[in-house]
């Protein structure tokens, strides 16, 4: 083979690699859809009452991979002015939050805490957020009632 050969096929080639076009289907697309939440539990407007269990429970769904999940509740301001069983009355907080084990489409969240005794009676806000491995995030909450425990 002679250089002039050999130079031709050199340049065919790097032609060839430098033209050639990639296949749209082979390239992965990116995940721009947000993740879902439906809350279970608490219900909306549900009353619970101090010093009572409180059950959180949720399905996390995403089209590709969930990552990480977020839960908090509190207190929402309405001005009431009812007193809790305690001593001194709180504005209710808790926070949760966590890794989800990778690979997983869907993560069916279950917790339990128990609202305090002296957690301030009146509405309170039950928000979830959740994010996929790509980054989207979403969110979902309902409002529920602490109510007076009498006994």
């Amino acid at each position: 083979m002679n250089f002039k050969t050999l130079g031709l096929l050199s340049i065919a080639a790097i032609t060839l690699w430098a033209c050639k076009s990639k296949n749209k289907k082979d390239e992965p697309t990116a995940d721009k859809q947000k993740p879902t939440i439906e809350i279970l539990a608490p219900e909306a407007n549900e009353e619970v009452l101090q010093n009572t269990p409180l059950d959180i429970s949720a399905e996390l769904t995403d089209n590709v991979e969930l990552e990480s999940y977020k839960v908090d509740i509190h207190y929402v301001r309405t001005g009431d002015t009812h007193k809790g069983t305690g001593d001194q009355e709180i504005e209710w907080e808790y926070k949760n939050e966590a890794q989800i084990n990778a690979g997983l489409k869907t993560y069916d969240l279950k917790l339990s805490t128990t609202v305090p005794s002296n957690a301030k009676p009146g509405n309170y806000h039950l928000l979830i957020r959740a994010a996929d491995a790509a980054g989207n995030e979403n969110e979902a909450y309902i409002e529920f009632k602490v109510v007076l425990d009498t006994n």
